[in-house]
């Protein structure tokens, strides 16, 4: 274990010269303690710390790396569909299409529905992704129900002795299913990081009583996309990503008016495995506000405490060369000055948005590879 990223939450699996993060400060046994149970269950159906990711997902072929304080590469449980070496020449060019008719999962674990799923929880239509074609340049989406992803994404390692776990059954070949042929709702979800005008970085620690991550640290905002979202994109005249209300979440959640919005820069989509691939997009923004009146902002969803930490001439969503070199050093000091300030864990999205926004700060300290090249390095 590396004490130098174990002290703000980070767990480390080691391999060789390089290594990989596999989760934030005691995440099963933080799910296991924030969420009652409404049902008898011996474990959160959602139980995988990572430690023995290389048995499902060995053969993964692009899993996400950011580099660390000893000039080791340290790998995310992502998997990157769209990195953002590419995806800041296809932001304006992604075609996007809806599928019908809903997608209804082939199997799902229904006695785990009540261990995550609240009195108030709402079943909204949510988006899936279920195909990206690379040659097209198209994205394709489809309309699921939140309460599948529960029952599919969320309870993934549910004991169903004698069946095998839907992790075990949906990791064939030792690496994830494709999007178009995969029987998980894989729901999309959307994080993008915010900054102001005047040198800070925006982000969020959520409450205790929320589905996704308690007590977690977030980016300034996320959630996931609505299939009205895809199908008012859709019938537009112009259906491309660069056109999708990828904003919503932050009027929402922070209570900002899109007219403060001053610059977004898309960053890419990852699969996370912790979920069995769910789809997550990653931007960076730009706020034509200062830290004073963002906090001062009230939202309509609030579901945490809105925060800040100085990001200095860093507090940009993407470097025009005006600022200097971000070392390694100095993101993974940020990384810890908010975990001490708050006492809470970053989370994986969170971190992940980090690691590909950093890309374009250094763009040889993040990239993407397979489990068999990382253990020749």
């Amino acid at each position: 274990m590396d004490n130098d990223y174990k002290k703000f939450g980070l767990k480390v699996f080691e391999n060789l010269d390089s290594n990989f993060l596999y989760g934030t400060a005691g995440l099963s046994l933080s799910i296991a303690k924030l969420i009652k149970s409404k049902i008898s269950i011996k474990k959160p159906p959602l139980d995988w710390d990572g430690k023995n990711w290389p048995t499902y997902y060995h053969n993964e072929k692009s899993l996400l790396w950011v580099m660390g304080r000893k000039n080791n590469k340290l790998y995310l449980p992502q998997s990157v569909l769209i990195g953002p070496w590419e995806a800041k020449d296809l932001f304006d060019k992604i075609k996007v299409e809806l599928y019908e008719p809903n997608f209804i999962p082939p199997y799902k674990n229904e006695q785990c529905l009540g261990f995550y799923k609240k009195d108030d929880d709402f079943n909204g239509e949510n988006a899936r992704l279920k195909n990206y074609d690379r040659d097209k340049n198209t994205l394709t989406f489809q309309g699921a129900s939140y309460f599948d992803w529960i029952m599919t994404n969320l309870s993934l390692d549910y004991d169903r002795t004698p069946l095998p776990t839907l992790r075990q059954e949906t990791s064939v070949g030792d690496k994830l299913q494709d999007l178009d042929n995969n029987p998980l709702t894989n729901i999309t979800g959307i994080n993008g990081l915010l900054f102001s005008n005047d040198g800070y970085m925006i982000y969020q620690k959520r409450n205790k009583k929320v589905l996704v991550r308690p007590n977690q640290l977030c980016s300034g905002f996320s959630g996931t996309i609505d299939k009205i979202d895809i199908r008012h994109l859709t019938q537009s005249s112009t259906p491309y990503l660069s056109n999708l209300d990828t904003l919503r979440e932050a009027v929402e959640e922070i209570g900002i008016r899109r007219k403060d919005f001053k610059k977004i820069i898309f960053l890419g989509i990852t699969r996370e495995l912790i979920r069995g691939g769910t789809p997550e997009v990653f931007y960076a923004v730009d706020l034509d506000l200062d830290r004073k009146s963002i906090l001062e902002l009230i939202p309509q969803d609030k579901e945490g405490v809105i925060k800040s930490v100085n990001f200095g001439r860093y507090a940009r969503s993407i470097n025009d060369e005006s600022a200097s070199a971000l070392s390694e050093s100095t993101l993974w000091g940020l990384i810890e000055k908010v975990e001490k300030e708050t006492n809470a864990p970053v989370s994986i999205p969170f971190l992940t948005n980090l690691a590909l926004w950093y890309w374009h700060w250094e763009n040889d300290k993040v990239g993407a590879n397979s489990y068999s090249e990382s253990s020749r390095l």
